[in-house]
């Protein structure tokens, strides 16, 4: 059963349609609460939820503050289930005192919806169903940059196997957290997106990290070298000749002269 998480309403079931919707899972959707609130974007905003379903994005956003939320559906029946969603919801507020804040289901196509719409958003749900393609995906972003607020923020949810949806030059991709099958996209005005690193500097630095580990290398064994000039080894002193050898006379030489003595 989905549920409200948090909030003024928090705890409270939510209804949901058999087939007509596939309703973001809790735990996805406290992720997604839960970073909203870190960036302060929920309390007092206007939030619009496209591919409504059972409204459980829009009415978890009135549970923790926004003053307005919007749920578009076309489907009929999740339609009916919204609106009931949404009384539920509303009852709970007032019993709590909440009174200010105000929601509306519209039964109508999303793209028929932003033709006519003339309000700005701070936050907007766009959690189609899978079915639903890129392209026409693409095609309601585009619709909806003039329903945008300065520092509006976007949570598309896809099919992991989707890919991302491709961006009019007004937005950007702020963020991506996947979680299992499903895919959340943060999206934001162009002008708000962090600057991502050009291609030129990161070639840049990867050629001076490889430039320094060359230098490295070769340096190393070089001053390996200095060191042994510095410190040569003393050379070993030359040995003596051994003196030659008196050469032995001939023997006949020898007995002749030998004679000679005798004589003598």
């Amino acid at each position: 059963m989905t549920r409200i998480i948090s909030g003024i309403a928090g705890s409270r079931q939510l209804a949901s349609p058999a087939k007509a919707t596939r309703p973001t899972s809790d735990r996805i959707r406290e992720a997604i609460f839960n970073r909203l609130a870190a960036r302060d974007l929920v309390d007092n905003s206007r939030v619009l939820d496209l591919y409504a379903g059972t409204g459980a994005l829009a009415l978890e956003a009135v549970s923790r503050g926004a003053i307005y939320a919007a749920m578009v559906e076309r489907d009929g029946q999740a339609a009916a289930v919204c609106v009931k969603n949404n009384t539920m919801i509303q009852k709970a507020m007032e019993k709590e005192g909440f009174y200010d804040q105000v929601t509306r289901v519209v039964n109508k196509s999303v793209t028929s919806f932003l033709a006519s719409d003339v309000l700005e958003y701070d936050v907007v749900f766009i959690d189609p169903p899978y079915q639903i393609s890129n392209e026409e995906v693409a095609a309601d972003l585009v619709a909806l940059v003039p329903r945008l607020a300065k520092d509006a923020v976007i949570m598309l949810e896809r099919s992991s196997r989707s890919g991302l949806v491709d961006l009019p030059p007004e937005l950007a991709l702020d963020e991506e957290k996947n979680y299992g099958d499903t895919n959340v996209y943060w999206i934001v005005r162009a002008e708000n997106a962090e600057p991502k690193p050009k291609a030129k500097a990161v070639k840049k630095v990867k050629a001076e990290v490889a430039e320094v580990a060359e230098v490295t290398e070769v340096t190393e064994p070089a001053a390996a070298k200095a060191k042994v000039k510095e410190e040569p080894k003393a050379k070993a002193e030359p040995k003596a000749k051994a003196a030659p050898k008196a050469k032995a006379e001939p023997k006949a030489k020898a007995v002749k002269k030998a004679k000679a003595e005798t004589a003598e």
